[in-house]
């Protein structure tokens, strides 16, 4: 008996399916939160207690993965490299 999971017709479409959903998923969290995020101004923020800085990288963040977003929906391009964890990187507590 194979220890872990077997690599079945089954389990593999599952997984894939998972992926895919969770991917679909969280960029249209991506998309809902760069809307919100939208309609707050800085001064509100600021009165949340965020800086500048902090600011500008919850902004850039939520820029740069919407276009990733985008780009996966097919209305968007992206004809340089970028790096998409460019300010993403500081939500996540490790740079």
């Amino acid at each position: 008996m194979a220890v872990g999971y077997v690599a079945v017709k089954s389990n593999i479409d599952t997984r894939a399916g998972s992926i895919v959903v969770d991917l679909r998923d969280k960029l249209a969290e991506i998309r809902n939160f760069k809307y919100w995020l939208d309609a707050i101004t800085d001064p509100e923020l600021t009165t949340l207690g965020y800086d500048g800085t902090d600011i500008a990288r919850l902004r850039g963040a939520f820029s740069d993965l919407d276009k990733l977003a985008r780009i996966y929906l097919g209305t968007d391009v992206q004809a340089t490299p970028l790096d998409f964890r460019q300010f993403a990187k500081f939500l996540t507590g490790v740079l």
